[in-house]
């Protein structure tokens, strides 16, 4: 589970999302231009010496180094540090998918920058920085980064199509769990600001109706607090269904809905199972619903 993952405390995400992570997104963007492929016969070389399976680590290559030359060269990266760090566990990661025969990344990399081809060499700028990553820190690497390229792709779609969005909210869940469960202030202050560009962004997609439009914050809230306040939701949902059920006009739509939900109450306990799937799905409904009031309501 998450909540299993260790976060380590001296890991500042904030620096290395979304800053270094878009560096190296735009590295992949250019992987097709003329200064990526000239750096193919670095890459060909690069291949053969890590011993990856057939030509697959030609592509990675190029991208890493365009994304390693960007950090070098641009003032901005004063600190290469948190760059160096996102290097780091790109680099691990593609390891691994091409199979490359490496005892250690440090020691692939001191073979990659000593190699020069094409008049091309990768450079050094993250030597030093290099060092194998704990299960635990890949894990939550994996999910940061798999968290971003969802929104990525989600601000990138010109149409109304909302799978995006619906995993943006699937992994910041999961994220929060590990969260909550770490008190990692740094981490929690990544998904702080995660969460405030997707609610920016969640307030004008419109026909996203089953995809809830506002995330919660990390701060200030335990899980406790979480639970308690989904615990009054729900009652305060019950009593409003009651009294509408009772005394308003509603009640040739809502008479029906109850007497259905009466007779599944003398069911089975299986069935009364889906019985409460079905009230948890109708009050992410009506709190998205809140949520679009409350945006309204502030000029959103």
């Amino acid at each position: 589970m998450s909540s299993t993952i260790n976060v380590p405390d001296d890991l500042d995400f904030k620096d290395i999302f979304p800053t270094c992570y878009g560096e190296y997104r735009n590295a992949m963007k250019n992987k097709s231009n003329i200064e990526a492929r000239s750096y193919t016969s670095l890459c060909n070389r690069i291949n053969s010496l890590v011993g990856a399976d057939d030509l697959g680590f030609i592509l990675p290559c190029q991208v890493i180094s365009l994304y390693l030359e960007r950090i070098n060269s641009n003032t901005i990266y004063h600190d290469k540090r948190p760059c160096c760090i996102y290097f780091n566990y790109k680099l691990i990661s593609e390891l691994k998918r091409h199979n490359c025969d490496c005892d250690k990344a440090s020691d692939c990399f001191d073979k990659m920058i000593n190699e020069f081809a094409g008049g091309k060499k990768l450079s050094g700028v993250c030597k030093g920085y290099i060092k194998e990553l704990e299960g635990d820190i890949l894990n939550i690497l994996d999910k940061i980064n798999g968290l971003y390229d969802n929104f990525e792709e989600l601000k990138l779609n010109s149409k109304e199509n909302c799978e995006y969005a619906r995993k943006c909210v699937t992994k910041y869940r999961d994220l929060l769990e590990i969260c909550y469960k770490g008190n990692n202030k740094r981490f929690c202050g990544l998904l702080e600001i995660f969460k405030d560009e997707y609610n920016d962004h969640m307030k004008d997609k419109s026909a996203c109706y089953d995809v809830p439009k506002f995330l919660y914050s990390s701060y200030g809230i335990s899980r406790w607090k979480v639970v308690l306040a989904s615990f009054i939701v729900t009652f305060a949902i019950s009593i409003t269904i009651l009294i509408l059920y009772k005394y308003n006009i509603y009640d040739l739509y809502l008479q029906p809905m109850v007497k259905k939900l009466k007779k599944i109450w003398k069911t089975k306990k299986k069935e009364q199972l889906k019985l409460i799937e079905s009230f948890e799905h109708i009050c992410r409904n009506l709190m998205d619903g809140i949520y679009r009031i409350e945006y309204t309501q502030v000029g959103y």
